[in-house]
């Protein structure tokens, strides 16, 4: 029996044959699952993490990437910022703010990380809903983090959104879009129900 051939490569594909490559990571299976039957679609498994190339009814197409959660995201970036035209991040976020409610479509204004939650970059442009999208570093943490992070007047808590703004190129628009998933202060994530997620709507917000 032959053995199966292994990439030892992060992408299965070569960015820089597509320059100006539009970019779509996620670190949830359901949301590349489901991005991969929304329009046509051709599926890569050659590299660590898989990607899939989408072409959407009206025409616009994206490249899907599938990566861990947390900071692997970091090398992906890297690999795919010198040659991209846009990247966006599809997932899911803890809101702390009350009018945002589980199951909220949310593109917050700016992103800061949990150290300086005062220190905030800008996302999404030309989003004006003045929201601010917090990174921490795993998906449970003190109450009184998140407290503290309230009262500084964060709206939402994630665990890639800093490293989308910090380790991409100023001159390329990234966007971010994500699926209020859990209530930190109220609800978390862990005993919440099964919940339903609209694919469409991520991509109109595109």
């Amino acid at each position: 029996m032959n053995n199966p051939a292994i990439s030892l490569k992060i992408l299965g594909f070569d960015c820089a044959l597509a320059p100006g490559e539009r970019y779509l990571v996620t670190n949830i299976s359901a949301i590349f699952s489901a991005l991969l039957q929304v329009g046509n679609t051709s599926v890569d498994h050659r590299g660590f993490y898989p990607s899939g190339l989408l072409v959407l009814e009206d025409g616009r197409h994206f490249r899907v990437i599938h990566v861990p959660p947390g900071n692997v995201i970091i090398d992906v970036l890297k690999v795919i910022a010198p040659h991209a035209g846009l990247i966006g991040l599809l997932g899911l976020c803890g809101s702390l703010n009350e009018n945002y409610p589980v199951g909220s479509l949310v593109t917050p204004a700016f992103v800061s990380e949990k150290g300086s939650p005062d220190n905030r970059l800008p996302l999404n442009p030309p989003r004006k809903t003045g929201t601010c999208i917090c990174q921490v570093d795993g998906l449970v943490q003190e109450e009184a983090l998140y407290r503290h992070l309230a009262g500084a007047g964060i709206d939402f808590v994630d665990m890639e959104s800093w490293f989308l703004r910090t380790f991409v190129p100023g001159n390329i628009p990234v966007y971010t879009c994500s699926f209020v998933s859990d209530l930190p202060l109220s609800s978390p994530f862990y005993l919440n129900d099964p919940f339903h997620l609209d694919i469409y709507k991520f991509i109109g917000l595109l």
